[in-house]
């Protein structure tokens, strides 16, 4: 099926390691054109961008910003902008886990606000500026598809209130936000991943096998689906949304759990 995104170019926030990855990849193996932004690591993001490009039928570059920051994000729009034109998709996937338990009572405002700016500020963030691009070009056909979560519409490990929290706000603004700029051309809709395989758990599994084949036992008998998500599997979603193909799909926030909120 010809998908119309080879030649587009797609910032993909977070998008070196663990779900962005798989994303970056998606877009890249279509022949889009891809911003790989990350916050640190530097060296592992430009290999990554160098092996997209040479993978692929595709450009990939990296680059940095803090997207949780007002000023990074409209350089990282800049750049982006300078390197192909214009940005025809925003994948917003950055954000943060944290895995340290710690429940309301013992929550400082600093530790609850930290996760809210990481995780909701930077998507208001990039999404102004994509709609701000979008509106000065004056073109329609625009794309964002944005990374939520299965605590978006549940309740996770204790002591991750903060994390709910931002995740489920993440699922209202984009919502909201599709019923404001559909009008613009602009299509808006959502992924919620549930457990997605990434460096850590790889790293868990070459230091602690034993450990993490009962942590993986555990999972798998969860999801109907009966295995772990590849960061592939939400890469092809984001492709899909990105595409003319499905046009109907406004403030869409589509479970990709593997069964796992049935």
């Amino acid at each position: 099926m010809e998908l119309g995104i080879g030649g587009k170019t797609v910032i993909v926030t977070g998008g070196s390691k663990g779900i962005g990855s798989g994303i970056s990849k998606a877009f890249a193996a279509e022949g889009a054109n891809v911003v790989v932004n990350y916050r640190s690591d530097e060296p592992q993001a430009r290999a990554f961008a160098e092996e997209l490009t040479q993978n692929h039928r595709c450009k990939a570059v990296a680059l940095r910003a803090d997207v949780s920051l007002e000023e990074e994000v409209a350089s990282l729009f800049s750049q982006a902008i300078a390197r192909f034109g214009a940005v025809d998709v925003l994948v917003n996937n950055a954000g943060m886990v944290d895995f340290n338990a710690v429940e309301v009572k013992d929550m400082s405002l600093e530790y609850y606000e930290r996760m809210v700016r990481n995780n909701t500020s930077s998507m208001f963030l990039c999404c102004r500026e994509m709609v701000r691009h979008v509106l000065s070009r004056g073109f329609s056909g625009a794309h964002i598809i944005n990374v939520l979560s299965k605590a978006s519409v549940s309740s996770t490990s204790p002591g991750q209130t903060h994390y709910v929290t931002s995740k489920a706000g993440n699922m209202g603004f984009t919502k909201s936000l599709a019923a404001e700029v559909t009008k613009y051309g602009i299509h808006v809709n959502g992924i919620m991943p549930g457990f997605v395989r990434n460096q850590t758990q790889a790293k868990k599994e070459r230091e602690q096998p034993k450990e993490w084949a009962k942590e993986l036992a555990v999972i798998e008998r969860r999801s109907p689906i009966g295995r772990i998500a590849e960061p592939e599997d939400m890469g092809w979603m984001c492709v899909m949304l990105a595409s003319k193909k499905t046009a109907f799909a406004i403030g869409a926030c589509i479970d990709l759990t593997g069964g796992r909120l049935l």
